[in-house]
């Protein structure tokens, strides 16, 4: 197989303005091969060159370069472009992933001094063509390197049949976007303005003291000097977990307020106005996916310097703000997603005999906690039993600790404690599973996962029993959630392409999917994209069942 590398250079770009990689110019370019080096300040020559070979491969080539030729007018014809920094991330998930650190840490070597310090590619000068052919010389060596270890480690599979492939449909996603109604967005941001500045006033009149200060609020917060939980600094502690946590006959009224001013605040910050940021003038989100940020392989969402609406978790997506993702005109706004994908994957990946019956019977897997947690059968499971099975399932499956659950379920630890030895001694083999990463994380320093993954721990002290837990916390969060993430790949490779030609896939996150309807064949058709995505051939123990929705906006399908 003939294969090089390549590496494109572009104008400086302001990657805050949105989807960075639209209508940037090719300025020069290099490619690598075993026979020789080949600079070109000609986009035309560069593609011909490029396109005689079996592969090529890139540093972040598959979200920058790629797409830089297809502005260019020069699409890249192979179908799957080889990312080095991919590659990097999935060899080493704790270290940054960029040319130069890898370089610095695999190969020794490093850009010179004076090409790091603001340099400006001229491609007609001698230090601009040795600016480009140094960065391909790094990703040439870095190629070698990490096609044997990548094979070495039993990633090479997972790394070219699902990651690699990955590449081009997310930024089929990105370049699609998802539409956002602008005239509902101003007036979002407007409201939420308003009612901020209003509770703002309102707070400093009525209790003397500024809203957002930590060190006014405790007197105003708790209701006894003794109650104030304090910083290492000595002031008061008044985020919303600590609130939250403390008794309510300890708190005064203005803990509410105060509860609702932050959230009202972090809705406005953190999603209304990224929303605004980071939308385009077409009026979509074109947010840039990433492989390469999470250690459990799940996606993340967003640039560097803008924190896009997508990078954040989308339940905690108030319905004020969901309203502004709607559909176009004549289209309704339709989501699919994985049914407990998480316990499903922890029932196939313990093979726990009661799990596999719950989805083997379509049982409901909350009451069957619940039957196990309070001692019934599980027709005498009641409604607050059967949340408290919920409850503790993903106490569970993400690694909640016996304190955290009694704060969930507001019980003591004691109860909460009982509650997780009852979960694991009802399901024999999710124990078991946790004892087999403990141990793997104590004498190897790594856990690999059913799909191929690694989490590594190189400094773990095995004998600091906290450091130990939170290491078997982080692996079983890849055995589970990080295995999740591998099936909803390989859904999205199976499911999108057999779809693009009807409907667009508009988002993706987590385990759901967001689409784009004809009005008039809605129902008709969130059917065909919901059979299409169930039908993926996944080789799983335990089928991965898939429902959906649809609604005039993301709102009326939450």
């Amino acid at each position: 197989m003939k294969e090089a590398v390549f590496d494109i250079e572009t104008p400086n770009f302001d990657e805050s303005k949105g989807y960075h990689t639209r209508n940037v110019p090719f300025i020069c370019g290099a490619i690598i091969d075993d026979e020789g080096e080949y600079y070109y300040t000609d986009v035309e020559k560069f593609s011909e060159h490029l396109e005689t070979y079996d592969r090529v491969w890139g540093h972040n080539a598959l979200k920058f370069d790629s797409n830089v030729m297809k502005t260019s007018g020069y699409p890249l014809k192979h179908p799957v472009v080889y990312d080095t920094q991919i590659a990097a991330h999935m060899l080493d998930e704790n270290n940054k992933v960029g040319l130069n650190e890898c370089s610095k840490r695999y190969l020794g070597e490093e850009k010179t001094q004076s090409i790091k310090k603001g340099f400006v590619v001229d491609p007609h000068t001698v230090e601009g063509k040795e600016y480009v052919l140094q960065d391909t010389r790094l990703g040439f060596k870095l190629m070698k390197l990490f096609k044997k270890m990548l094979k070495e480690q039993d990633l090479w599979n997972l790394f070219t049949e699902v990651y690699m492939p990955m590449g081009p449909l997310l930024e089929e996603l990105t370049e699609n976007g998802i539409y956002v109604n602008q005239e509902k967005l101003d007036n979002l941001i407007e409201k939420f303005e308003e009612r901020i500045e209003g509770a703002q006033t309102k707070f400093l009149e009525t209790y003397g003291v500024n809203i957002n200060s930590p060190q006014q609020l405790g007197s105003v917060i708790y209701r006894l000097p003794w109650a104030i939980p304090k910083t290492k600094s000595g002031y008061p502690k008044t985020d919303v977990d600590t609130i939250e946590a403390v008794c309510p006959h300890l708190l005064r009224d203005a803990a509410q307020e105060v509860l609702d001013y932050r959230k009202d605040n972090k809705q406005y910050k953190t999603y209304v106005k990224a929303a605004k940021k980071a939308s385009s003038v077409d009026g979509y989100i074109h947010p840039p996916y990433n492989m390469d940020r999470t250690a459990t392989g799940r996606l993340s969402a967003g640039g560097d310097k803008t924190k896009y609406w997508l990078s954040y978790q989308i339940q905690n997506v108030d319905v004020r703000v969901r309203h502004i993702f709607e559909a176009p005109p004549g289209y309704r706004f339709a989501l699919v997603d994985a049914d407990q994908l998480e316990l499903r994957v922890l029932a196939g990946v313990t093979m726990d005999p009661d799990l596999m019956r719950v989805f083997a019977e379509n049982l409901d897997p909350h009451a069957m906690t619940a039957s196990k947690l309070f001692g019934v059968d599980l027709a005498e499971v009641t409604g607050s039993q059967r949340a408290d099975g919920k409850t503790t399932n993903f106490a569970v499956v993400y690694g909640t600790t016996d304190h955290g659950l009694a704060h969930a379920m507001r019980i003591s630890l004691r109860l909460a404690q009982e509650r997780l030895k009852a979960f694991y001694e009802g399901y024999p083999m999710v124990s078991k599973r946790k004892a087999l990463i403990e141990e793997s994380v104590v004498s190897k320093g790594h856990f690999r996962n059913n799909a191929g993954r690694y989490r590594r721990f190189p400094n773990l002290n095995t004998s600091s029993a906290y450091q130990v837990n939170e290491a078997v916390k982080k692996a079983f969060s890849l055995d589970i959630q990080g295995y999740g993430a591998e099936l909803m790949k390989k859904c999205a490779l199976y499911a999108i392409p057999r779809l693009r030609n009807k409907y667009k896939c508009r988002e993706h996150t987590h385990d759901e999917f967001a689409f784009y309807v004809p009005e008039e064949t809605a129902d008709e058709s969130l059917e065909e994209i919901r059979q299409i995505f169930e039908a993926t051939p996944l080789g799983f123990p335990v089928p991965i069942k898939f429902s959906g929705a649809h609604g005039a906006s993301w709102a009326e399908v939450k």
